[in-house]
């Protein structure tokens, strides 16, 4: 959790493996409401998005640059879609 500019908890959960659909439910669950993701396909971010969730796509880096680019507002909300995922 995030607050202000400094993240006030971490907490790392076990992925409960790829069912469609499964995944933007468990998470909207745990009060996510950002994902940031290098990669996603169109369906998971127009479900993503049904629930209120940001998605950042096309993000890379490693975890702490990523989170410091967030917090810092360096990070824009794309929802770009994987292009092998578009058919």
């Amino acid at each position: 959790m995030i607050e202000g500019n400094k993240i006030k908890n971490r907490e790392v959960l076990k992925n409960p493996g790829h069912v469609p659909g499964f995944l933007p439910k468990f998470l909207k669950e745990k009060n996510v409401d950002v994902v940031i993701t290098k990669g996603i396909g169109p369906r998971a971010v127009e479900l993503f998005h049904s629930l209120g969730i940001k998605v950042m796509s096309t993000v890379s880096g490693n975890e702490k640059e990523v989170i410091k680019k967030y917090i810092e507002g360096q990070l824009e909300e794309t929802s770009e879609a994987c292009k092998e995922h578009e058919r």
